[in-house]
């Protein structure tokens, strides 16, 4: 009975033995086969790129334009003893004007007031300060109309004074919405055609040749203004009859980007 006793207590440390070897045999195989499938998974994302392969052209397209409007900035300017005067008076200048304009095909629609005011006018010490004694009034009312054929500019400018025009603050150059948005279909078809031109020389030096867009972006640039102040005209109170006015030329530019798939 000892004998046999003796027999179970060194069995069972074997048994335990064994049982650990199997465990850490079993992990040791896990950790082995984990790792050759991230070496997989690697080679894969190695052999396989997560982007797509792209390339980008742009190009630029220029068209050169004469302004085909022009916004005409005048004043009005009337004085007197007292405000009721002096605001029948601007007030009757005002009209004129607006009967002028129409009568040189100026329509209503183009014709906005940008600026009314009326102030009263103080007498002055003898060293300059001014005091509280009220000795008049001054109305300045400002007027905007647009003239749509250029070649009337002249003309119709050379006429204010006759209507009671005291001041011509400038003339802006520009470009009507139609005309500009004819324009911009211009540059930017010239600044496709440039941008795909590029991609055909790409296509020659890199030697693919199977493409597909992806995308297009374009970034205009606005023609800026001319605009022509007073002092160009040599303007004093009266308006004179001015010389022919040049109004330039200018540019509409567009930029576009083509961005394509390389297959």
């Amino acid at each position: 009975m000892d004998q046999s006793m003796n027999i179970q207590n060194t069995a069972a440390p074997l048994g335990n033995g064994f049982m650990k070897k199997v465990f850490l045999a079993a992990v040791s195989l896990f950790f082995v086969f984990a790792a050759i499938l991230a070496g997989i998974y690697a080679y894969h994302m190695i052999a396989r790129p997560s982007g797509l392969a792209t390339i980008s052209v742009s190009g630029t397209g220029k068209v050169t334009y004469k302004p085909d409007i022009a916004d005409i900035d005048i004043a009005i300017i009337s004085k007197g003893p007292d405000a009721s005067s002096v605001q029948n008076d601007n007030n009757t200048k005002m009209t004129a004007v607006v009967e002028y304009l129409k009568s040189q095909g100026v329509t209503e629609d183009d014709i906005k007031t940008i600026s009314y005011s009326l102030y009263p006018e103080y007498k002055q010490s003898r060293d300059g300060v001014d005091t509280s004694q009220i000795i008049g009034y001054t109305m300045n009312q400002g007027l905007q109309f647009r003239v749509r054929d250029i070649s009337l500019v002249g003309k119709i400018v050379g006429g204010l004074s006759s209507v009671g025009i005291n001041s011509l603050n400038g003339i802006s150059f520009g470009l009507s919405d139609e005309k500009l948005e004819t324009l911009k279909t211009q540059a930017k078809d010239q600044a496709i055609t440039k941008a795909q031109q590029e991609l055909q020389r790409m296509k020659t030096q890199f030697g693919f040749s199977h493409v597909r867009l992806v995308g297009i972006s374009d970034s205009p640039i606005m023609p800026m203004l001319y605009r022509m102040e007073n002092a160009e005209f040599g303007l004093g109170s009266d308006v004179p009859v001015p010389a022919p006015i040049q109004t330039g030329t200018g540019e509409v530019i567009e930029n576009v980007s083509l961005a394509y798939e390389i297959r």
